[in-house]
């Protein structure tokens, strides 16, 4: 007899029977064998991208790829939930990778079916920059300055690294960009700025003294300078005297007045100049002199008369607009600039008030005359007049 239903798998006895009219009965039997020739259904999942942990690539302990790989399933009709194993790598190299998946079944139906797992390198490259020269203390450079990127990328590798630049023009805070792409397509940039450069000297300006100035010996001469920096600004300036302060004339003959300044990105600069001492008069000689002291009066008075030859050294005398000092043995008053007039006989004269300076006059030729009177503070000796000899004296 043959089952009702369904034949199991394996062999199976089926008897087949035969009666006659006499009701004879003949048996005869044959074996009905049912086999699984039926792969499983296998089932996996479609391909998955995965970022990339290192150059090498992910792991396949990486969780995102742990479950994409137990994702795959397989139902075999006879033995029904069926293992399924891959081929999976240790560690998923850059890029794809294509992953077969296989299962077998009990009567060693098989079947496969792959997929692929991408990794990708995700992670942007890094970039930092160079300075050549770096800046200084203050922030600032005084010749033009490289900046040199460098590159880098764990991952899939750089592909480019751009924006090397010189500059070489003044200015703050300027700025280069750098950019870095990596061999999967990311980008990296990088803007440095705060580049400060400045390769102008400082100006320096001296008003006293000026250039080629001739000052009379002990004249009192103030200096007057200043420094300025129009880009980084000054750090330091110095000259012989302060601004403000007299600069030195003691001494006949040349002398100079530097100033030196320095900006803050280390540019220097020095301006010098020249001036002399002179005096008046090389040779001053006393042809007469004369002290009147007059018993009882009110005052006494001296009279000088000599003559006077300009020095080579000399500027001259501007009788007429300079101030003129006059000194007789522990006398002395300064006749004011503008003082001076010219006479009918064509000199430089001078007329002042009593106690004092009452007359000078002074030829073209150095000839001159100064007449002064002083007043008596108490009893004098009989007038007396005294005639001294010629004297003269150099300067």
């Amino acid at each position: 007899m043959a089952p009702s239903e369904v034949f199991p798998l394996g062999p199976t006895v089926v008897t087949f029977s035969a009666v006659d009219d006499a009701s004879g009965v003949l048996n005869a039997q044959a074996s009905v064998t049912v086999v699984d020739t039926t792969p499983p259904s296998l089932t996996v999942p479609a391909g998955i991208s995965v970022a990339a942990e290192s150059a090498d690539g992910t792991p396949a302990t990486d969780p995102a790829i742990v479950s994409y790989l137990t994702a795959a399933s397989a139902l075999d009709a006879v033995d029904g939930a069926v293992g399924v194993t891959n081929d999976a790598p240790t560690v998923f190299p850059l890029g794809p990778t294509v992953v077969t998946f296989n299962v077998i079944d009990a009567a060693l139906n098989a079947d496969a079916a792959t997929a692929t797992v991408t990794v990708e390198d995700t992670v942007p490259p890094i970039i930092t920059a160079s300075f050549e020269p770096q800046a200084n203390t203050d922030s600032w450079n005084n010749t033009d300055v490289t900046v040199t990127f460098q590159c880098s990328d764990e991952h899939s590798g750089v592909s480019t690294c751009e924006g090397d630049q010189t500059l070489t023009e003044d200015g703050a805070n300027q700025s280069v960009e750098g950019t870095a792409t990596d061999r999967d397509g990311n980008i990296t940039t990088l803007i440095v700025s705060g580049i400060n450069i400045d390769k102008s000297d400082p100006t320096i300006t001296i008003t006293s003294p000026d250039q080629g100035a001739e000052f009379l010996i002990a004249e009192e001469v103030v200096a007057v300078w200043g420094a300025s920096d129009s880009l980084s600004g000054i750090a330091s300036s110095t000259g012989a005297v302060e601004s403000g302060l007299p600069i030195d004339t003691s001494t006949q003959g040349l002398s100079s007045f530097t100033v030196t300044a320095t900006d803050l990105a280390g540019n220097t600069a020095m301006v010098t100049h020249d001036y002399a001492m002179v005096v008046p008069f090389a040779v001053f000689e006393a042809e007469k002199g004369l002290l009147v002291l007059e018993l009882g009066a009110a005052s006494d008075e001296f009279e000088l008369e000599g003559d006077l030859e300009v020095a080579e050294a000399s500027n001259g005398i501007d009788v007429l607009n300079e101030a003129v000092k006059v000194t007789l043995d522990g006398f002395n008053e300064t006749i004011p600039a503008g003082s001076f007039f010219r006479n009918a006989d064509d000199e430089f004269e001078f007329v002042g008030a009593s106690g004092g300076i009452t007359q000078v006059v002074i030829e073209e030729d150095g000839d001159f005359r100064v007449r002064v009177q002083v007043w008596t503070l108490g009893p004098s000796s009989p007038a007396t007049r005294y005639s001294s000899p010629c004297a003269s004296a150099t300067t």
